[in-house]
């Protein structure tokens, strides 16, 4: 009965993974239209595909692109962590849930422009958000696992 009682929370807190589901597909995605724009750079003449050896060469609207998938490789790593963490000690409540969709919202729109205007006046506090979110998971996990929320 335990056993089977340990299996059904530990199942239930299977929700915070659609979060992480969408962060992967938004990191994925990113990767489509910098093909586009890197193929495009070439054939226009405004590259050369060796100047993706290294990518230091890129013109700025592929390098935008980079940028953007460069991003999903920083905090959003502390995020999966969080998340996995939260899940494997059954730390993954309805708080940590919203928080998790708060923080992917929060990382589609700097995404969006990122990938658009990139104008930095937008993108630095919607990327402040985020990390408020971020950090605020991290400490609600601290709590939640200590012991001292309840």
């Amino acid at each position: 009965m335990a056993e089977a009682q340990f299996e059904s929370d530990f199942m239930s807190n299977s929700a915070i993974f659609w979060p992480v589901i969408i962060q992967a597909l938004i990191t994925l995605y990113l990767y489509i239209p910098m093909s586009a724009r890197r193929i495009a750079s070439v054939k226009s003449g405004t590259a050369k595909a060796s100047d993706y050896r290294l990518v230091e060469k890129e013109p700025d609207d592929v390098r935008q692109m980079t940028r953007a998938i460069a991003n999903q490789y920083e905090t959003p790593i502390l995020f999966y962590a969080v998340v996995l963490s939260s899940y494997v000690t059954q730390n993954a409540g309805t708080l940590m849930v919203a928080l998790a969709w708060a923080y992917v919202a929060v990382k589609c729109v700097h995404v969006f422009v990122q990938t658009t205007s990139n104008r930095l006046r937008y993108r630095r506090p919607i990327f402040m958000i985020s990390f408020a979110i971020l950090i605020t998971m991290w400490i609600a996990f601290a709590i939640n696992l200590s012991g001292l929320a309840g």
